[in-house]
């Protein structure tokens, strides 16, 4: 009885060890997720406006621009693109700090009130841990010209 529970302990204490808690995998999905739902805002905020918007690229981000009215007072340029003022769609996508977003090709993404939208890649990719020094973990995502997400690709 005794050497059982032993050899029990030795298989758990084995198992445990093989286990790895690396949440790089739940973080990429997360990230995707929360893309996905940034992307139908600004593109529900492009059909319900009426008014074209594109999704700005820089660095680890992606931000909701809008193209400037004119403006009397002479403050600002019209038709320069700022970023979206609006109390019920977020303006910015920001992965987290342990991970790198790529988008493909790396110029402005238009929404257009029509639904359509311009062609891209989004990847997102795992940076700075041991399993991404091993294999770079890493989630696809491209949007057609009709506006639709498909994942994987």
């Amino acid at each position: 009885m005794l050497v059982t529970l032993a050899v029990i302990a030795v298989l758990a204490g084995a198992a445990i060890a093989g286990l790895r808690f690396d949440r790089s995998e739940q973080q990429l999905d997360d990230s995707l997720y929360r893309f996905q739902q940034f992307y139908r805002a600004a593109r529900d905020q492009a059909l319900l406006s009426g008014k074209p918007l594109r999704l700005a690229y820089k660095g680890n981000s992606l931000t909701i621009q809008q193209r400037q009215q004119y403006d009397a007072t002479g403050s600002s340029q019209p038709g320069a693109w700022q970023a979206l003022t609006s109390d019920s769609t977020p303006n910015t996508f920001t992965v987290n700090e342990r991970q790198s977003l790529t988008l493909i090709p790396a110029e402005p993404v238009y929404l257009l009130p029509s639904g359509q939208t311009t062609p891209f890649r989004l990847q997102i990719t795992t940076v700075g841990s041991p399993a991404a020094k091993q294999q770079a973990r890493q989630r696809h995502l491209s949007g057609d010209a009709m506006g639709r997400l498909i994942p994987g690709q």
